[in-house]
């Protein structure tokens, strides 16, 4: 038998377990659940990556950067809904 029989035996059940405390998405889906910005940061490499939660579900979306006449970052743009 399936494993989700115990989840649709019953609508409305719903079931969410992570095994993987070592992984970067538990270690920032940890950040996230305790925001008020549903969002976190990690390093990952020699980069610091931000996640974010949106109402806009998974995707692909567009991002643009915004730089000085030296090349520095100032802004970054996403834009999760043409319009």
């Amino acid at each position: 038998m399936p494993t989700v029989w115990w989840r649709d035996a019953e609508p409305g059940r719903g079931l969410a377990v992570d095994f993987r405390p070592h992984s970067h998405h538990w270690q920032v889906m940890r950040q996230v659940r305790a925001s008020d910005t549903e969002s976190g940061t990690l390093p990952l490499g020699d980069a610091q990556i931000l996640f974010a939660m949106t109402s806009w579900g998974d995707g692909i979306f567009a991002v643009q950067v915004d730089r000085d006449a030296a090349g520095h970052l100032l802004a970054v743009r996403i834009t999760l809904a043409e319009g």
